[in-house]
Protein backbone atom coordinates (compact mmCIF):
# COMPACT_ATOMS: atom_id res chain seq x y z
CA UNK A 1 0.00 0.00 0.00
CA UNK A 2 1.07 3.17 -1.02
CA UNK A 3 1.75 6.14 1.64
CA UNK A 4 -1.16 8.67 1.35
CA UNK A 5 -0.41 11.97 2.85
CA UNK A 6 -3.17 13.04 4.99
CA UNK A 7 -4.40 16.98 5.48
CA UNK A 8 -2.71 16.99 8.78
CA UNK A 9 0.64 16.05 6.82
CA UNK A 10 0.06 18.20 4.04
CA UNK A 11 -0.71 21.11 6.93
CA UNK A 12 2.72 19.88 8.55
CA UNK A 13 4.99 20.30 5.33
CA UNK A 14 2.60 23.96 4.53
CA UNK A 15 3.61 25.18 7.91
CA UNK A 16 7.25 24.09 8.47
CA UNK A 17 8.73 22.77 5.02
CA UNK A 18 8.15 25.81 3.00
CA UNK A 19 9.17 28.14 5.13
CA UNK A 20 12.44 26.43 5.86
CA UNK A 21 13.23 25.95 2.32
CA UNK A 22 12.59 29.28 1.85
CA UNK A 23 14.72 30.18 4.24
CA UNK A 24 17.43 27.66 2.72
CA UNK A 25 16.82 29.40 -0.06
CA UNK A 26 17.46 32.65 0.90
CA UNK A 27 20.58 31.71 2.87
CA UNK A 28 22.12 30.11 0.06
CA UNK A 29 21.35 33.22 -2.19
CA UNK A 30 22.66 35.95 0.21
CA UNK A 31 26.31 33.72 0.84
CA UNK A 32 26.79 33.72 -2.86
CA UNK A 33 26.27 37.24 -3.66
CA UNK A 34 28.44 38.71 -0.20
CA UNK A 35 31.36 35.93 -1.78
CA UNK A 36 31.04 37.06 -5.29
CA UNK A 37 31.19 40.69 -4.02
CA UNK A 38 34.18 39.82 -1.77
CA UNK A 39 35.77 40.44 -4.79
CA UNK A 40 36.10 44.18 -5.57
CA UNK A 41 36.05 43.42 -9.61
CA UNK A 42 32.83 42.13 -9.46
CA UNK A 43 31.94 45.22 -8.58
CA UNK A 44 29.22 47.53 -10.26
CA UNK A 45 31.63 50.52 -9.72
CA UNK A 46 34.60 48.59 -10.10
CA UNK A 47 32.86 47.11 -13.83
CA UNK A 48 31.65 50.82 -15.01
CA UNK A 49 35.04 52.24 -14.42
CA UNK A 50 37.25 49.34 -15.94
CA UNK A 51 36.85 50.20 -19.53
CA UNK A 52 38.16 54.13 -19.07
CA UNK A 53 41.95 52.25 -17.34
CA UNK A 54 43.24 50.56 -14.65
CA UNK A 55 40.60 50.68 -11.37
CA UNK A 56 43.07 50.86 -8.66
CA UNK A 57 44.52 54.28 -10.06
CA UNK A 58 41.12 55.74 -11.25
CA UNK A 59 40.11 54.88 -7.63
CA UNK A 60 43.35 56.48 -6.47
CA UNK A 61 42.61 59.55 -8.30
CA UNK A 62 39.11 59.93 -7.37
CA UNK A 63 40.15 59.31 -3.68
CA UNK A 64 42.64 61.72 -3.88
CA UNK A 65 39.96 64.37 -4.25
CA UNK A 66 38.53 63.57 -1.38
CA UNK A 67 36.76 66.46 0.58
CA UNK A 68 36.06 68.06 -3.16
CA UNK A 69 33.26 65.51 -3.91
CA UNK A 70 29.93 67.48 -4.44
CA UNK A 71 27.00 65.50 -4.16
CA UNK A 72 23.51 66.34 -6.16
CA UNK A 73 20.61 63.26 -5.44
CA UNK A 74 22.33 60.20 -6.57
CA UNK A 75 24.97 62.08 -8.80
CA UNK A 76 28.20 62.36 -7.11
CA UNK A 77 30.75 64.81 -8.36
CA UNK A 78 34.39 65.10 -8.34
CA UNK A 79 36.75 67.15 -10.14
CA UNK A 80 37.51 64.55 -12.51
CA UNK A 81 34.34 62.12 -12.56
CA UNK A 82 30.64 62.30 -12.26
CA UNK A 83 29.61 59.03 -10.95
CA UNK A 84 25.73 58.00 -10.89
CA UNK A 85 24.41 54.95 -8.84
CA UNK A 86 21.49 54.20 -10.87
CA UNK A 87 19.71 51.31 -9.22
CA UNK A 88 22.09 48.53 -9.32
CA UNK A 89 23.81 49.40 -11.91
CA UNK A 90 26.78 52.93 -11.70
CA UNK A 91 27.50 55.14 -14.42
CA UNK A 92 30.85 56.90 -14.47
CA UNK A 93 31.85 59.47 -16.60
CA UNK A 94 35.04 61.59 -17.15
CA UNK A 95 34.51 64.82 -16.79
CA UNK A 96 36.58 65.66 -19.62
CA UNK A 97 34.83 63.60 -21.94
CA UNK A 98 31.15 65.28 -21.46
CA UNK A 99 30.30 67.77 -24.15
CA UNK A 100 27.02 69.37 -23.37
CA UNK A 101 24.60 69.06 -20.43
CA UNK A 102 21.34 69.92 -19.98
CA UNK A 103 17.75 69.62 -17.68
CA UNK A 104 14.29 68.74 -19.06
CA UNK A 105 11.28 68.14 -18.29
CA UNK A 106 10.16 64.61 -19.24
CA UNK A 107 6.42 64.27 -20.71
CA UNK A 108 6.73 60.78 -21.81
CA UNK A 109 4.59 58.16 -19.50
CA UNK A 110 6.93 55.89 -17.34
CA UNK A 111 9.74 58.50 -18.05
CA UNK A 112 11.21 60.01 -14.68
CA UNK A 113 9.54 63.52 -14.45
CA UNK A 114 12.86 65.42 -14.08
CA UNK A 115 15.66 64.49 -15.82
CA UNK A 116 19.66 65.53 -16.44
CA UNK A 117 20.47 64.63 -19.62
CA UNK A 118 25.02 64.33 -20.32
CA UNK A 119 26.35 63.77 -24.30
CA UNK A 120 29.76 62.73 -24.35
CA UNK A 121 32.84 62.54 -26.79
CA UNK A 122 31.90 58.73 -27.60
CA UNK A 123 28.23 58.72 -28.54
CA UNK A 124 26.93 58.56 -25.17
CA UNK A 125 23.74 59.88 -24.21
CA UNK A 126 22.95 59.76 -20.31
CA UNK A 127 19.75 60.22 -18.73
CA UNK A 128 20.14 61.41 -14.66
CA UNK A 129 16.99 61.67 -12.90
CA UNK A 130 17.34 64.91 -10.46
CA UNK A 131 14.66 67.70 -9.43
CA UNK A 132 15.09 70.77 -11.00
CA UNK A 133 16.93 72.78 -7.90
CA UNK A 134 19.50 69.97 -7.90
CA UNK A 135 19.54 69.85 -11.02
CA UNK A 136 20.35 73.15 -11.68
CA UNK A 137 22.74 73.33 -8.82
CA UNK A 138 24.47 70.04 -10.51
CA UNK A 139 24.84 72.15 -14.13
CA UNK A 140 26.15 74.90 -12.50
CA UNK A 141 28.88 73.06 -10.53
CA UNK A 142 29.77 70.70 -13.42
CA UNK A 143 30.00 74.22 -15.69
CA UNK A 144 32.34 75.50 -12.70
CA UNK A 145 34.70 72.67 -13.39
CA UNK A 146 34.82 72.21 -16.88
CA UNK A 147 33.80 75.71 -18.49
CA UNK A 148 34.30 74.63 -22.07
CA UNK A 149 31.12 72.35 -21.27
CA UNK A 150 28.04 73.34 -23.10
CA UNK A 151 24.93 73.98 -21.04
CA UNK A 152 21.11 74.01 -21.49
CA UNK A 153 18.61 73.16 -24.59
CA UNK A 154 19.66 74.15 -28.48
CA UNK A 155 18.17 72.84 -31.04
CA UNK A 156 21.56 73.15 -32.91
CA UNK A 157 23.33 71.52 -30.47
CA UNK A 158 21.02 68.94 -30.57
CA UNK A 159 21.76 68.76 -34.77
CA UNK A 160 25.38 68.68 -34.49
CA UNK A 161 25.34 66.12 -31.69
CA UNK A 162 23.25 63.96 -34.17
CA UNK A 163 24.90 64.57 -37.44
CA UNK A 164 28.06 66.15 -37.00
CA UNK A 165 29.61 64.79 -33.69
CA UNK A 166 33.11 65.68 -34.71
CA UNK A 167 32.58 69.21 -35.31
CA UNK A 168 30.95 69.35 -31.87
CA UNK A 169 34.06 67.58 -30.41
CA UNK A 170 35.86 70.18 -31.64
CA UNK A 171 34.35 73.11 -30.83
CA UNK A 172 34.32 71.21 -27.32
CA UNK A 173 38.32 71.15 -27.68
CA UNK A 174 38.63 74.72 -29.00
CA UNK A 175 36.73 76.04 -25.87
CA UNK A 176 39.05 73.56 -23.35
CA UNK A 177 41.85 74.92 -25.19
CA UNK A 178 40.75 78.49 -24.66
CA UNK A 179 39.67 78.22 -20.99
CA UNK A 180 36.14 79.19 -21.67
Amino acid sequence: MFFQPTPMVWLFLGLFGLPWLCVTITLITCTRRFFRWQNQSNHPLSKAVERYGNTREIFASINAHGGDVSRFGDILLTPSWIIYNKNLDVVVLPIDDVLWVYECTNHEFGAPPFSTWIFTRDGQANRFTLWPVKAKEFISAISARASWIFTGLDEQLENRWKNDRQALIGEVESRRGKGQ
